[in-house]
């Protein structure tokens, strides 16, 4: 086969040329459109930059904030609160007495929330602008052999047309506070404490014999000697009623705070008067009451509510009065069952105790079945009960023992003979 001829070997030049400049051409119009993109990536990453630096900003104006109005004592406990991530903005909004009770929950640390801020800032920007660079590189390997001098001219191009994204003015990080704003009913945590501390050292202290060796009663426990003005009996059992109604700080601060509400009068303590849904006497009541429901004690049952009112939790008490009146009007609008009439030599039942249903309007309540008068009652109380008085109330009310002593009860008699215990009864089973 012959050599191509000149004409032809031209025409094959003048294609190859053709098709290399289009390549070139190619490559260029790449170039343009990475630029483009790249320009746009880093439009949408400086837009994210500057969203998390005006959210940094509003948490370190909030962070201050804060700090000026709970003071210095507070600062270890507010950079925990704000590096747990808590929401400064809505802790700024609360009153100083809420915003101190909030930060006691926290345990303090040292390391500052607000000098961490320039730190955080710079993370940011250095993940924010690896993801540009990520996106300029995307361009970096599309070339051929005739077109890579084009390429790494127009990488260069690409990296300095997008550069880096602003990270704008650093934040003031300088925190400047006093001893914080004052409130004449919150106590700090550190003072609840203090109290505590003073309850066992100076207020209570334990004896010592001859020797120096702590003495102790006959159960094991510390002998103490009281040196309060309240008896330490007192303030323990005021401590546990504060954690039934739902007081969390467990038992030391429990009896800090009982100490605190004796030395101040006007300290907040509302846990001693009333309880919170959820509290531990909320459950133990409800179960009793489920219980007592279960078993058909109305009595029980009214008692229980009673006592739900007076722990505070109205909504409660008044939602199982409703339930209760509902029952108790059921069954008394139930029809009587004719009984078959029998003669018998029983005691009359004039004199034993008995119970009837009150109206008044849609409610209904167990009632005695005569009024009894506060002399009648309490001349009741001073009366021993016989197992066959409360044999006499079972068979007259057609109710168990329990029922029966209840009823009786509301007549005023408190003293009952003892019976071997089986079983503890349905009542609250607390901490003593």
């Amino acid at each position: 086969m012959g050599l191509l001829g000149s004409r032809t070997f031209r025409q094959i030049a003048i294609g190859a040329a053709g098709r290399y400049q289009e390549k070139r051409q190619t490559m260029r119009d790449r170039i343009d459109e990475y630029r483009e993109r790249a320009i746009n990536t880093k439009n949408d990453i400086q837009t994210k930059y500057n969203e998390f630096y005006d959210e940094e900003k509003d948490k370190v104006n909030a962070f201050k904030f804060v700090a000026t109005k709970v003071g210095q004592s507070y600062l270890p406990q507010l950079n925990s609160f704000a590096t747990s991530g808590g929401n400064l903005v809505a802790l700024n909004n609360m009153g100083i007495d809420d915003i101190r009770r909030q930060l006691d929950n926290y345990k303090p640390v040292e390391d500052s929330y607000v000098g961490g801020s320039k730190e955080r800032l710079k993370l940011k920007s250095n993940e924010l602008n690896q993801n540009l660079q990520d996106q300029v590189g995307l361009f970096k390997g599309t070339s051929t052999l005739f077109t890579r001098d084009l390429e790494e001219r127009g990488m260069k191009d690409i990296q300095a047309t997008v550069g880096t994204i602003d990270t704008g003015k650093p934040l003031d990080t300088r925190v400047s506070v006093g001893e914080g704003m004052r409130s004449g009913t919150f106590v700090g945590q550190s003072k609840i404490i203090q109290n505590y501390n003073d309850f066992n050292t100076k207020y209570r202290v334990q004896k010592v014999d001859a020797a120096g060796r702590p003495k102790t009663l006959e159960d094991g426990s510390p002998d103490y000697e009281i040196l309060l003005p309240v008896p330490t009996a007192s303030i323990l059992r005021d401590a546990q009623t504060i954690i039934e109604n739902g007081f969390t700080g467990g038992e030391e601060l429990a009896i800090g705070s009982v100490m605190e509400k004796i030395e101040n009068p006007n300290y907040d303590l509302p846990f001693l008067t009333t309880a919170v849904e959820g509290s531990p006497i909320d459950a133990r009541i409800t179960n009793v009451y489920n219980e007592a429901k279960n078993q058909n004690q109305t009595t029980t049952m009214q008692q229980l509510i009673d006592m739900f009112r007076e722990r505070g939790l109205v909504a409660k008490a008044d939602k199982f009065q409703q339930e209760l009146d509902d029952i108790v009007t059921k069954k008394t609008d139930e029809p009587e069952v004719e009984t078959q009439t029998t003669t018998t030599t029983a005691q009359p039942t004039e004199d034993v105790p008995g119970t009837k249903v009150e109206r008044k309007g849609k409610s209904a309540k167990i009632v005695t079945e005569d009024y009894i008068s506060p002399e009648q009652k309490d001349a009741n109380s001073q009366v021993d009960v016989t197992e066959e008085f409360i044999k006499q109330v079972m068979e007259k009310n057609d109710v168990n023992r329990d029922k029966a002593i209840d009823i009786l009860k509301m007549y005023g008699y408190t003293k009952f003979p003892q019976v071997a215990k089986t079983k503890s009864p349905p009542f609250l089973k607390g901490k003593k």
